[in-house]
C-alpha cells in the first residue's frame, strides 16, 4: 500500500472511530431520556422531571464504562481490522456490541440488564456508523479498469 493510502486508511479510520464515539453517546443520551416513556409501557409511571433526574445516575454509571473500557477496545479492534484488512461489515457490527457488553461485565459483577441492552445497541448503531465511514468503500482500493496514473479506465491491451 503506498505511504498515501496509508495516511489515508489513518483518517478515515480515525473519522471513523470519532463518529463512533460520538454515535454511541447519542444512544446513551437517548436511551437514557427515553427510559421513562419506556418503563409507562411497562405500567410504571413516573414523572418525567423524576425519570430524567433518575437518568442522571445511570449516566454516571455508564460514562466512566464508556471511557475507560468500551472506547478503548473499539480503538483496539479498529486497529486491528485495520492492520488486518478487516472492512467486512460484521466486523464492526457484531466486534463493537460484544466489546461493550465484555467492557460492562467486567467492570460490574452483576450488571443489570438495561445497561447491557443500552450498551450492546450503542456498540451495534456505532460499529455500522464506523463501517459506513471507514468501511470496505473508503477509498484504497482502485476499480479493476482504473490506473492510478490517469484516473481513466485503462484500454483493454495495457
Amino acid at each position: 500500500m503506498p505511504p498515501s493510502a496509508a495516511l489515508w486508511r489513518f483518517v478515515v479510520a480515525s473519522l471513523g472511530f470519532i463518529a463512533a464515539m460520538v454515535t454511541s453517546l447519542a444512544v446513551v443520551f437517548l436511551a437514557i431520556s427515553l427510559k421513562p416513556t419506556l418503563n409507562l409501557a411497562a405500567g410504571d409511571v413516573k414523572p418525567a422531571v423524576d425519570g430524567a433526574l433518575a437518568g442522571l445516575g445511570e449516566a454516571s454509571l455508564l460514562f466512566p464504562i464508556l471511557i475507560r473500557g468500551v472506547w478503548p477496545l473499539w480503538l483496539v479492534l479498529i486497529m486491528a481490522g485495520e492492520f488486518l484488512r478487516l472492512r467486512a461489515l460484521a466486523a464492526p457490527l457484531f466486534g463493537f456490541p460484544a466489546l461493550a457488553a465484555a467492557a460492562v461485565l467486567t467492570t460490574i459483577e452483576t450488571p443489570p440488564g438495561d445497561l447491557l441492552r443500552v450498551l450492546a445497541a450503542a456498540g451495534l448503531v456505532a460499529g455500522f456508523v464506523h463501517w459506513l465511514i471507514a468501511g470496505r468503500g473508503a477509498g484504497i482500493s482502485m476499480r479493476s479498469g482504473q490506473d492510478s496514473s490517469e484516473g481513466g479506465p485503462r484500454p483493454p491491451h495495457a
